[in-house]
């Protein structure tokens, strides 16, 4: 194999490289028009040098500039993951993608042996390995096929590697998160942080790459509920009796995912760091997502008026929402009583909803605190009123209802759809506002299984049969969710364990405050702020899903009374 170096592949190659990256997923900048691209750094992993890995800067239209990573390996045959090709002294070199080559995953994981750190002139990259990182006993290579903002693959069934796309400086929180949350708390429904490599450059100090513990035999609490519950409710079609069961389960999944939340919440705010201890909300905390809620709205408008295969109705719908006066109302309420509310701020998962809770023996796991990719890491560390999370879970479990609503085919149960709504979002604040109140105290530390030196395993929690499927009839007196249990203080424990977390410090009293109104109103001004967002969202993408996120809306602002 010739010998490739970066300029070469600078000279032959960033044309070919810039027309892939566009093409892909994970390209966050579609929108924006891209005039170049230019190699910063080449990383060799391998002694062969046929693995590369390739930190690379895209100037934009307006001279806006952004960085990507992107692996490639270099080779003489050409296949379906081929980037480009060039033939030199008779030879073709191709440069393929690398990520989905088995080959850069071993060369990852040797190099994470290894602590390599590999140097391409004053720039370097850095591998570091917690002592629970270990080589898989088999090393099957299964790359996940339905991200969309980075890039990930399994190995052996036990190790999970993110791969970060547009990567951006600074201490990425869903490296960060885990890591602190494993070293000085005892919360372990997250995947155990293995490792990281880091990028040192002209910009700092870039993540590039995240190993942690993959969750065998789980699934996303969107994808599970979605499926059990549509089977029930297509059940209760032909036998009424069903449609209590529907009710009585969806409301207890919601009561469980709001003590998990509460748990979360508690695990965060008791982090020994400045960047986590709890702080009060300011009058510029509420001024900013009153505004967001403005600037959403206005938007949507401008699409509604834009977009010629919106129906008139959906057009009457959203003109009908008088949302200005009540907004005003609502934020001039919170101004009002903020002093008094001794409501505080902290940090929170950010992007929280069904898709990022995994489920698996018993157990829920959360995953990515990565935050919302398209900001900067400095938005995405930001501390915030604990409603934020709360919102984006009451907002997935009415997408969930609704997708549930959908797919069933049933016409006439929008009445067992809504009371569900209701009764869902009730319950899993009551549980969240419970488990803060009484607040974990952990004081069985010293029966925790998992630490992050340690390398061991979590106790295992109750599992239920496990083989209920939407097609197999429900026994009487059967439950459907016995994996979902929860006991004692909130924990997925029989024994009461709460998940072995230090006391929460820092804590002025309940993370809500003191005031229970200031606490509904804040909820209901972040439900807003999503809904809001949803609303331009599926306006961009999915019209047929806006009377979704517009309902909630309406509903929300018709609430408020306005004097």
């Amino acid at each position: 194999m010739t010998e490739v170096s970066k300029a070469f592949l600078q000279e032959h190659f960033n044309s070919s490289l810039l027309e892939y990256a566009i093409s892909q997923r994970w390209y966050a900048h579609k929108a924006i028009k891209a005039k170049k691209l230019e190699i910063l750094s080449a990383f060799p992993l391998n002694r062969s040098g046929t693995i590369v890995a390739l930190v690379c800067e895209i100037t934009l239209a307006g001279e806006e500039k952004a960085s990507y990573f992107i692996p490639v390996e270099i080779s003489e045959t050409e296949g379906n993951d081929t980037i480009g090709s060039f033939v030199v002294n008779d030879k073709r070199i191709t440069l393929k993608d690398a990520f989905l080559s088995s080959r850069y995953a071993e060369s990852l994981l040797h190099n994470f042996l290894l602590g390599a750190k590999v140097f391409d002139g004053d720039s370097y990259i850095s591998f570091s390995a917690t002592d629970s990182f270990a080589v898989p006993q088999n090393q099957e290579f299964r790359v996940i096929k339905s991200e969309q903002s980075n890039s990930s693959f399994i190995l052996g069934n036990s190790i999970i590697i993110k791969n970060y796309r547009n990567i951006k400086p600074g201490e990425n929180p869903d490296i960060d998160v885990p890591k602190k949350l494993f070293a000085q708390t005892e919360f372990r429904e997250t995947p155990a942080p293995m490792g990281d490599v880091t990028y040192y450059g002209r910009s700092g100090k870039i993540y590039l790459a995240y190993a942690s513990r993959f969750i065998a035999d789980s699934e996303d609490a969107w994808s599970l509920y979605n499926r059990l519950f549509s089977g029930l409710l297509r059940r209760s079609d032909a036998d009424h009796s069903l449609e209590e069961k529907f009710l009585a389960e969806f409301i207890e999944a919601a009561g469980s995912l709001g003590s998990f939340t509460g748990r979360m919440h508690h695990a965060l705010s008791s982090i020994g760091s400045s960047a986590f201890t709890p702080e009060r909300v300011n009058e510029n905390d509420i001024t900013t997502v009153a505004g967001q809620i403005r600037k959403y709205l206005e938007r949507a408008g401008v699409l509604i008026g834009e977009r010629k295969d919106i129906s008139t109705g959906l057009r009457l719908n959203f003109e009908s929402v008088k949302w200005e006066a009540p907004l005003e109302y609502a934020e001039d309420y919170l101004l009002s009583k903020l002093r008094e509310s001794h409501a505080q701020k902290i940090r929170v998962h950010g992007d929280y909803h069904l898709g990022q809770i995994l489920m698996a023996g018993g157990s829920y796991y959360v995953i990515d605190f990565e935050g919302e990719p398209m900001k900067d890491i400095s938005e995405r560390v930001k501390k915030y009123p604990p409603e934020k999370d709360n919102a984006g879970m009451i907002r997935s479990l009415d997408y969930l209802l609704q997708s549930v609503y959908k797919s069933s085919g049933i016409l006439g149960a929008e009445g067992l759809i809504n009371a569900a709504r209701v009764r869902a979002e009730n319950v899993f604040i009551d549980a969240y506002k419970k488990m803060i109140k009484k607040g974990p105290t952990f004081s069985e530390e010293n029966d925790c299984e998992m630490s992050i030196n340690s390398g061991g395993k979590t106790k295992p929690a109750p599992t239920g049969s496990g083989d209920l499927t939407p097609d197999k009839p429900i026994e009487k007196g059967e439950r459907l969710f016995k994996t979902t249990q929860m006991h004692e203080g909130g924990t997925s424990d029989p024994s009461g364990r709460r998940g072995c977390q230090r006391e929460s410090v820092g804590l002025d009293g309940e993370l809500l405050g003191s005031d229970p109104e200031f606490a509904d109103m804040m909820l209901r001004i972040f439900v807003a702020e999503k809904s809001a967002y949803e609303l331009v969202y599926e306006l961009n993408n999915r019209p047929d899903w806006v009377e979704v996120p517009l309902h909630s809306i309406s509903r929300i602002f018709g609430e408020f009374k306005v004097k």
